[in-house]
């Protein structure tokens, strides 16, 4: 663990900060039946950074009388964690370019997509497979993403451009990269990743491309092992990629069992590594396929991730994935939790800017406000359950609800699109009939290529609008520049504090936000004697009343206890910073802008309006005069 610094309070961290503070966030194949071959940054002037936004259902008990060795299950394994965490993947992507996604001209097309499937996921380590880099596609690569992407590439010898290929793809904004380091184990086929972790911990990642000849595994898992051995080192946290086979019949449809010869030489290397399938001892019994054969309407779960057994309980969110980059693999994803770390919740929502525009939203928070402003003002009497702070608080409430239904609605069509896809697909997928009808097959390769279209769609939308915001402020000195051009780096982490007049530390961000607030509201009080205070407090008026007039304030000071006034209010409005942070209800300043805008517009054409910094004047002067009131929501604040 890291060093413990002795305060009021201790801070446990790996470097030692200030007086605590908080930080949040982590900073941190194809069967044996199948043909062999398949299928520094700084944006370039005239070209978008290309980094820019834009379970498996029912039960199946088929006969598995080959069988892998069961392990014990445990039940937690699928419940939700919050602990600092990494998300880590395997994709086959078949090659490094695709017509579908640029010119024809384009050498490493498929790699825009993989940066910005990285950057919405959130994805910390990917894995990949058959690769076909060249030296001279890492430079390119290399040149376009390494602001936000360090890639480690190991090529096939023989034919570096058109056949296997291996890389880890590391997440800078997530992951610390400076300790990270690769050894080569089979060129272009094993290759494993090290890198310190969290509390100057080690992980280690095997990426595995097994040949497509089923009678070649043995001789491959052999040099592996052997391998692993002269290089000496420990056994890995996690083996992942396309294995080219399955251990288990049920990962087939039509159910079958594969060359046996292989599969024992597949366990004996992950036995010796005391690796496990975890995924399928949580879910015995359910079927996931991460490869489809439209030929002779197969499916298959080549590419899978295995896990060290002492990581069982750290792993969770299985998942597979129909990404954006043309392949006929899914994307197979696990979140690593590991023990020790802080939990760390999703964060608080916002508005999404782009709903603004829209006038139907617009209109019914006028209505609301309307409503609102007409109730505060008809208020004769206060009281804790009538008030203007109740009002505004019951306003804003109503505000939110209808921004989330709003952006539901306006950018996600394609998201419940694609969700409602996925579900079909995890019923189909696990069906009873799905071994011995052809129909049911084909309809999941149906539905897989229609999430593959969506995705491309949602893919392509994205990267028009980079496009776009590249070709308005690209070339202009403003914040989106400055964020395009600075490095990316993983934020630091405060893993625990102790907890005052106690030895045990806490990992809750809630709890350390707590502790810190309390030692800096507590700091200039601490060691302070009863008596002191008088005196403090008397040298506090001694040096005031010493300021030279010339130095004083040209407003009395009684001004500052005045109620608050609607053109106060408006300045203040008006001098607020576009593009801020929004406070604690998720509202950022250009929603009352906007709200204002709509006012004044309508207040020319005699329209009934809302007047937002009137009913804020009454809620700003409520509160000066009463206080703000002890059980009001989250909402009412920021």
């Amino acid at each position: 663990m890291g060093k413990v610094i002795q305060l009021p309070i201790s801070i446990h961290t790996t470097t030692p900060p200030p007086p605590p503070g908080l930080s949040s966030g982590l900073s941190s194949g194809h069967g044996s039946c199948l043909p062999e071959h398949r299928g520094r940054s700084h944006p370039v002037a005239g070209e978008p950074p290309n980094d820019a936004r834009g379970e498996f259902g029912g039960e199946v008990p088929p006969p598995r009388p080959h069988q892998a060795p069961a392990y014990p299950t445990a039940d937690n394994n699928t419940k939700k964690k919050t602990r600092a965490n990494i998300l880590i993947a395997t994709l086959n992507t078949n090659g490094r370019a695709s017509g579908t996604l640029g010119p024809s001209q384009s050498q490493t097309s498929k790699w825009p997509a993989i940066n910005q499937m990285m950057r919405e996921k959130r994805i910390g380590i990917l894995c990949l497979q058959e690769t076909h880099l060249t030296h001279e596609h890492e430079r390119q690569i290399d040149n376009l993403f390494s602001r936000r992407l360090l890639v480690l590439n190991s090529s096939d010898p023989d034919r570096p451009g058109n056949s296997a290929g291996i890389a880890f793809v590391v997440n800078k904004e997530l992951t610390n990269t400076a300790n990270v380091k690769m050894t080569v184990l089979v060129p272009g086929r094993a290759a494993v990743l090290s890198m310190k972790w969290h509390n100057e911990k080690n992980i280690t990642l095997l990426n595995i491309y097994a040949p497509n000849n089923a009678h070649e595994h043995p001789i491959f898992w052999t040099k592996v092992r052997e391998k692993w051995l002269e290089a000496g080192l420990n056994n890995p946290d996690f083996m992942l990629g396309d294995f080219n086979l399955t251990e288990d019949p049920l990962d087939r449809s039509p159910a079958r069992l594969d060359n046996e010869n292989a599969i024992e030489a597949l366990r004996q290397t992950r036995n010796a590594l005391n690796l496990q399938d975890s995924w399928r001892l949580t879910f015995p019994h359910r079927r996931m396929f991460t490869h489809s054969s439209s030929n002779n309407d197969s499916l298959s779960r080549l590419d899978r991730i295995y896990v060290s057994a002492a990581l069982n309980e750290s792993t969770t969110d299985w998942d597979s994935y129909i990404s954006q980059v043309p392949t006929d693999h899914k994307m197979v994803l696990t979140r690593f939790a590991p023990p020790g770390l802080p939990h760390i919740g999703k964060g608080r929502w916002a508005w999404p800017i782009g709903i603004l525009s829209d006038e139907s939203l617009i209109e019914k928070i006028v209505k609301l406000g309307i409503e609102t402003q007409q109730e505060i003002e008809k208020m004769t009497h206060r009281d804790d359950t009538m008030n203007p702070q109740i009002a505004w608080m019951n306003f804003k409430s109503t505000m939110n609800s209808l921004a989330k239904d709003t952006a539901k609605v306006h950018m996600a069509k394609i998201n419940q699109h694609i969700r409602q896809l996925t579900k079909d697909l995890h019923h189909t997928t696990n069906s009873q009939s799905l071994d011995t009808s052809n129909d049911l097959r084909s309809h999941c390769i149906l539905l897989e290529k229609e999430i593959e279209h969506l995705q491309k769609k949602r893919y392509k939308n994205a990267h028009l609008r980079a496009q776009a915001q590249w070709a308005i402020k690209g070339e202009t000195l403003c914040k989106y520049w400055s964020k395009v051009n600075s490095p990316k780096k993983p934020r630091d982490i405060i893993y625990g504090l102790r907890k005052p007049g106690s030895p045990h530390l806490t990992t809750k961000s809630e709890d350390m936000a707590e502790i810190a607030r309390d030692y800096h509201d507590k700091v200039q009080q601490t060691d302070l004697l009863p008596e002191e205070i008088e005196l403090r407090h008397q040298t506090i008026i001694e040096t005031l009343s010493n300021i030279p007039c010339k130095q004083r304030l040209e407003v009395p000071p009684d001004t500052l206890l005045e109620p608050l006034r609607r053109e106060q209010i408006l300045e203040a409005l008006c001098s607020s910073k576009a593009g801020s942070a929004a406070g604690i209800d998720g509202i950022p300043y250009e929603a009352w802008r906007a709200l204002h805008e709509h006012h004044t517009a309508a207040n020319r054409s005699n329209k009934p309006n809302f007047d937002v910094l009137s009913t804020l004047t009454y809620v700003i002067n409520d509160i000066q005069i009463n206080g703000v009131l002890k059980d009001v929501k989250t909402v009412h604040k920021g």
